[in-house]
């Protein structure tokens, strides 16, 4: 009777760990926020895809900025007031002035934040290299972005109507951004290139 061969056990190091059982990997999106912003809309799914990697691109860039830039000051808290200088250069002063998002603070009695506060304040810390963030500054930020994209939907909505289509598919949000763009909006479609080329 041979002898049992006994084989090394592989290094597992370097596996992730298991989900646990019944769990899936949490997906984190802006979908269910986007269908809030304008009642009555219907997205195709590419569409759908077109905004939801703008939202993320748009919560990236201002909140990566607004990082850099608090480091710059020297100061450990990411505040409202970084987020508004940044967002003004990227996205323009009159959303940020419609997102009611000023130089003496935030205005959180108005109902235009739909973004998930909780999550962009997190996503501040976490993503973004911020050792603190203040919840004005994820109010800020959830502001600017709702009523960027609630601009872009209305107008893409519009272009949909005009040319009897049931849903916004994304060559009207393109349309919507180049017209946000000739109306004063600074490098808006620079921003959001990236956005079009991965949702579209």
């Amino acid at each position: 009777m041979s002898a049992k061969t006994i084989l090394p056990r592989r290094a597992t190091a370097d596996k992730p760990p298991p989900l646990t059982p019944g769990r899936r990997k949490p997906h984190r999106s802006y979908r269910t926020y986007i269908h809030r912003l304008v009642d009555g809309a219907k997205f195709s799914c590419q569409a759908m895809a077109v905004l939801n990697s703008m939202a993320d691109d748009l919560e990236c860039q201002i909140g990566c900025a607004a990082s850099d830039l608090a480091r710059r000051d020297g100061r450990v808290t990411v505040l409202a007031h970084c987020i508004r200088t940044v967002a003004i250069l990227i996205v323009g002063d009159d959303i940020v002035k419609q997102a009611g998002v000023t130089a003496q603070g935030v205005d959180c009695t108005r109902d235009i934040n739909v973004m998930p506060v909780g999550r962009l304040h997190r996503f501040l810390k976490e993503k973004h290299g911020a050792k603190r963030a203040s919840m004005d500054a994820a109010y800020a930020l959830g502001a600017i972005m709702s009523t960027l994209l609630r601009k872009i939907i209305e107008s893409a909505a519009n272009m949909a109507i005009a040319q009897k289509k049931v849903r916004i598919i994304p060559q009207f949000i393109q349309q919507a951004i180049a017209d946000l763009d000739e109306s004063g909006t600074r490098t808006l479609a620079d921003a959001l290139r990236g956005s079009i080329a991965a949702g579209g």
